[in-house]
């Protein structure tokens, strides 16, 4: 085999290997969902449901107390740690409604909702919120709508003691920890 036989050979050797692991890094890129309306999705070996449950009204008025309640289901053979972003479809929403937080199992920090215990195979979530409530003095355009976007996202619990470890969130300074981004909705 001649000098140059050889240099092509291994030319294509390291460019077959590049495409292998480009392909790779691909699917793992591929394994990573998330969600923002009711449906399945699978990570890895774990599957979930966001429960996004809302009673639409054909107008709104003031005052209204809208059920609207959103868990996440554990329909995997793994348990889970779970966070939930909740968030108004514009500020003009947000100004005129709010949420009642289930803050005993959740807890608010980096733009999301954090179940702070472990989602076990089979079993719901505690619910975030149950409830939008339009304020009674809130002055309301023709068509509004107390739209919200949900989504979620899951992750093994792997070798994590806690959730704060499983979303690489660092430890708790102390026992009185307060999160640096305020809770929109608090």
């Amino acid at each position: 085999m001649t000098r140059k036989e050889r240099a092509k050979k291994v030319v294509t050797m390291v460019i077959a290997m590049a495409l292998l692991i480009f392909g790779i890094i691909g699917i793992d890129a591929l394994q990573w969902h998330t969600q923002s309306k009711e449906a399945t999705f699978s990570v890895a070996n774990h599957n979930f449901k966001l429960l996004d449950e809302v009673e639409k009204q054909e107008t709104y008025a003031p005052g209204d107390v809208i059920p609207h309640s959103v868990a996440i289901k554990n329909t995997g053979s793994g348990s889970l740690y779970v966070r939930i972003k909740a968030v108004f479809e514009s500020s003009d929403i947000e100004n005129v409604c709010s949420l009642d937080l289930n803050t005993t199992d959740y807890l608010y920090e980096d733009g999301f909702y954090y179940l702070t215990s472990v989602l076990p195979a089979g079993e719901t979530s505690p619910t975030l919120f149950t409830t939008v409530t339009i304020s009674s003095d809130a002055t309301l355009e023709e068509g509004f709508a107390p739209d919200m976007i949900i989504y979620a996202e899951v992750v093994s619990i792997g070798t994590s003691n806690n959730y704060r470890d499983a979303w690489e969130l660092g430890a708790l300074a102390s026992d009185d920890f307060s999160p640096t981004e305020e809770d929109p909705f608090a």
